[in-house]
């Protein structure tokens, strides 16, 4: 975030449709604080779901970064070859040395997250408008940046100063009582590469350290590379010069180092630059950067911070968050015979404004403003009030959690899985601190989930499927009719890959049919059932249905129309309710055209139908609002733009220590029914039936199953 007294432009070394993104970039990093007083602030407490949108997989078709083929190093090797007197410094001997190092203060100012740990930059550096921090890397994120610097423990912060020049700071954290630190000016070689001259129109957003390479994403389109092992040491620092002079002599603004950019990746999809915001989808203007080792393909992460979709639209965005395959060992982007290296995976993130990122065992950390930031423009500029930022942890497919309010204007995030510390660093001047603490805890996943329910066996009696989070196995509970469950049939494998089921009969033929959204590509599938519990054949060949899938965050079947066939609701990210007619068909025609039939649904959750709730004759809908209450919305039969539902009731409180609703008629009384998991997070827990009673009220709950 940027600080509220300047406006900070960025631009890309693309033409043309750069244009956009520096107008987009610029809306992002003015943001600021908003007043406290805003009436319409959401209120989330730490610990709390912020959004019940979630990150999801997205594709990758198009994202590539070009190397530029050695050009930049040859250059490099070729300057320093005519200049043997230039003073070249491995990474490990300037550490050694304490001269023109300068002393770190322990914490200075008061951190909103408990028991942090860190540090203060000097007076100077901590006050300073003329360089702003921005990224955060560190010698823990690997073993080989551990070597490098001979097992001492350092962070590399990266900074944007005048005319977009950057430099870096490398701070020795090993005594966490007496840190050093040292900052280094970034360079390039001019045009004819018979100069150093420092990079500018930048903005260091980001910084990657792996291995001896340092990636810094100063702008939004491309990653300049600098060789650790190859800084230039200054012969003269008394003066703001830059290059080489006629005596031979090097200069580096002040500077007693400079690191010379060795390499460039750019993107390679289609336009030219980075995307002003969801425009340019192959090319999303990165915002941050870390380095992530875990699972099975290591990979430099980058993230766009959408800037519009905060304040009303918080928790609405869909920022493309990328893997970008690297060499754990060399510290090297992999990339084809071409030098073009292909993204490995891609997601979509719902946090808006997003300034720091950090992945470990596919979970996510991200940094970014609170539920109740909102912009400068829209408050009362005589009282314009910096709002602290937020951390905020996600898996794929899951609500993305608040973990704590953070310090004003947070940017990049930088993880050391053996230590676990969660660095991070701040921009704001005069409240700037560098500090860590442990990565964001999270009970297992454990129990059943994506509850659905219809009579898959045939029998006329409903039944319950869910997925096994531990597993993946699918299973069947055969319902009795009598409001009961019996053993367990296992159906399917490999389906935590598969998310949002909904059952009934979509395709027509009497038999009940299981929908589910493919996690990774999106597309939505029909398993058409086979009207008989057969194990792992009960479930027949799928047939994909829809794309695009993977922007919705709820789904449940009901028969909104009256027509005796089976549709699809479901809420998007933006909170819109949706409605898709069933056709009675199987393949890319099973649902019409939707329809809205409602709005402001992004802060509903266990979206179900228990059929018909109140005996009227149409299928009802439930939903639990972010307080715990229990809602039901009746059916009229009939699709009706927003007058589809009708006024909604409530039907209990607190529902939020409920999990997995799903509804159906299970007594066989006629009367639709609910049934839900109550189990602390992380935890199994017992399965009660709540009987419907012919109204919008539920009746007293029985237990019917436990260890879901």
């Amino acid at each position: 975030m940027a600080r509220p007294l300047h406006t900070h432009r960025i631009r890309t070394r693309a033409g043309g449709a750069a244009g956009a993104a520096v107008a987009a970039l610029a809306a992002l990093l003015s943001l600021t604080g908003a007043s406290p007083a805003a009436a319409d602030a959401p209120t989330v407490p730490d610990g709390a779901i912020a959004t019940y949108n979630t990150v999801t997989p997205i594709s990758t078709n198009g994202l590539g970064l070009q190397n530029d083929g050695g050009r930049e190093h040859g250059r490099v090797a070729a300057f320093e070859s005519a200049h043997p007197a230039l003073q070249r410094v491995r990474t490990a001997d300037m550490l050694a040395t304490t001269s023109d190092t300068t002393a770190g203060r322990p914490l200075c100012h008061t951190s909103p997250i408990t028991g942090a740990e860190g540090f203060c930059w000097s007076p100077e550096d901590d006050a300073t408008g003329s360089w702003i921090p921005q990224g955060l890397t560190g010698s823990g994120e690997s073993p080989q940046s551990q070597a490098l610097v001979n097992g001492r423990k350092v962070l590399i912060a990266s900074w944007y100063g005048p005319d977009g020049t950057e430099r870096i700071t490398f701070a020795d954290v090993t005594d966490p009582a007496h840190v050093t630190y040292r900052h280094v000016q970034l360079v390039s070689l001019n045009d004819d590469g018979g100069d150093f001259v420092p990079l500018t129109h930048a903005h260091a957003h980001g910084v990657v350290w792996a291995g001896s390479r340092l990636y810094v994403a100063g702008n939004g389109s491309s990653l300049d590379v600098f060789d650790l092992n190859d800084l230039w040491k200054m012969d003269v620092t008394s003066d703001t010069a830059v290059g080489m002079d006629g005596a031979g002599k090097a200069h580096g603004n002040g500077h007693p180092y400079v690191l010379p950019r060795q390499g460039v990746y750019t993107y390679t999809g289609a336009g030219e630059g980075c995307a002003a915001y969801a425009g340019l989808p192959q090319r999303p203007c990165i915002t941050s950067a870390s380095l992530d080792l875990s699972g099975s393909q290591p990979a430099l992460v980058t993230a766009e911070g959408d800037p519009y979709k905060v304040e009303g639209d918080f928790g609405r965005a869909t920022a493309p968050v990328v893997r970008w395959p690297i060499d754990p060992v060399s510290g090297v982007l992999k990339a084809d015979a071409s030098g073009r290296v292909a993204a490995a995976e891609a997601f979509a993130s719902p946090m808006g404004g997003a300034q720091g990122i950090a992945m470990n065992k596919g979970r996510f950390t991200i940094s970014g403003p609170c539920p109740e930031f909102v912009p400068a423009e829209h408050q009362e500029k005589d009282h314009v009030h910096n709002f602290e930022n937020c951390l905020y942890h996600a898996r794929p497919g899951e609500p993305v959690r608040l973990i704590t309010r953070a310090p004003v204007n947070l940017e990049n995030l930088s993880y050391w899985p053996g230590s676990d510390q969660l660095w991070m660093l701040n921009e704001v001047p005069g409240g700037r601190v560098v500090e860590h603490t442990p990565w964001p805890g999270e009970p297992a996943r454990t129990g059943m989930t994506e509850l659905t329910a219809a009579d898959f066996t045939g029998d006329g009696a409903e039944d319950v499927v869910g997925v096994e989070t531990t597993t993946g196995k699918l299973w069947l509970y055969p319902g009795t009719g009598r409001g009961t469950l019996g053993d367990r049939v296992q159906i399917g494998s490999g389906w935590g890959a598969m998310s949002k089921l909904a059952a009934a009969d979509f395709t027509g033929d009497g038999k009940a049919d299981l929908v589910t959204v493919e996690a990774a590509t999106g597309d939505l599938h029909v398993y058409r059932g086979t009207g008989r519990a057969s194990g792992m054949t009960t479930l027949g060949d799928r047939v994909r249905i829809g794309t695009g899938w993977n922007t919705m965050r709820e789904l449940t079947a009901l028969d909104l129309t009256g027509d005796g066939r089976p549709d699809l609701a479901a809420v998007d990210v933006d909170g819109t309710l949706w409605a898709y007619p069933g056709s009675g068909g199987a393949g890319m025609n099973t649902l019409g055209s939707r329809a809205r039939i409602g709005s402001g649904w992004d802060g509903m959750t266990e979206l179900t139908s228990p059929g018909d709730l109140n005996t009227d004759g149409a299928a009802d809908l439930m939903a639990v609002d972010r307080t715990g209450g229990l809602w039901s919305y009746p059916g009229t039969g009939r699709l009706d733009g927003t007058a589809t539902l009708g006024d909604r009731t409530r039907a209990g409180t607190g529902w939020n220590t409920m999990r997995g609703l799903v509804g159906a008629d299970f007594n066989g009384d006629g009367k639709g029914d609910l049934a839900a998991v109550e189990a602390p997070s992380g935890s199994t827990g017992g399965f009660y039936l709540y009987p419907g009673t012919g109204g919008s009220a539920l009746g007293d709950r029985t237990r019917i199953g436990t260890g879901w």
